[in-house]
């Protein structure tokens, strides 16, 4: 009974995702060539994340590095060299790198964000949360490629995660 119910989970997760990245394509919000390049590299490779190639990833990295250039100018006109972007060792199970453009506050982020849809805010200014990196220069972190927050992580206060020596993305990233 327990592993029908866990493969109903996982087929509604895949679902779930599959939907969602349906409609980031249809609406504009992701590239469907960059989307079939990675759905063409996991149904070719079915141990994806322990055997992707070095070409592929380093393939991989440059169309994401194209595709943030590309957000980075259009949303904040700023033109990235992502040539000197120090691109961290790669992690299996930790496939979408996400890159802070040198200057970004979350302050300018959310200006930007209220710009595309309505948002609301908490605090009166994002710029007093403290964050372990801040982006003094341009930089690239790899993260999971997961939709919701990790489940071993639920519950757990940012002091929690810090305390335990956590890593975890910054507001900006």
């Amino acid at each position: 009974m327990e592993t029908a119910k866990t493969g109903c989970e996982k087929l509604s997760r895949l679902l779930g995702l599959a939907q969602s990245i349906l409609e980031m394509v249809l609406g504009d919000k992701r590239n469907s060539e960059e989307v079939c390049d990675v759905l063409q590299v996991i149904k070719n490779d079915k141990d994806f994340a322990t055997t992707l190639g070095r070409k592929t990833m380093s393939e991989l990295v440059k169309k994401q590095l194209v595709a943030w250039a590309k957000f980075y100018h259009e949303e904040f006109g700023i033109r990235l060299d992502t040539t000197k972007i120090k691109i961290p060792a790669h992690q299996n199970g930790w496939n979408y790198l996400i890159v802070v453009a040198q200057g970004l506050t979350p302050e300018k982020i959310f200006a930007a964000m209220k710009r595309k849809m309505p948002a609301w805010k908490y605090l009166d200014n994002l710029d007093s949360i403290e964050s372990v990196r801040k982006a003094d220069k341009t930089y690239a972190v790899w993260v999971r490629d997961r939709q919701e927050a990790d489940e071993e992580l639920k519950d757990k206060s940012a002091n929690d995660l810090n305390g335990d020596g956590t890593n975890c993305i910054t507001l900006e990233e």
